[in-house]
């Protein structure tokens, strides 16, 4: 499995804050994201997390770069 797939499995994992008119993404609820991997059947080794924490960081950068 790549760290794209498990990504995939779990990019609607998002926690996020209300403020006024919008909604901010804080980052992946590691707790959800951790059950939709398990339940998605996938296994994950601790190189392959660290490979989609930097790809949960490129997605906040772009998610900050447009709101």
């Amino acid at each position: 499995m790549t760290a794209v797939e498990g990504f995939l499995a779990i990019c609607t994992q998002w926690r996020t804050l209300a403020i006024k008119d919008r909604v901010v993404p804080l980052g992946l609820d590691y707790g959800a994201a951790q059950a939709g991997i398990q339940l998605a059947g996938l296994s994950i080794d601790p190189a392959t997390w660290s490979d989609i924490t930097t790809i949960e960081q490129g997605a906040m950068a772009e998610f900050r770069r447009t709101m």
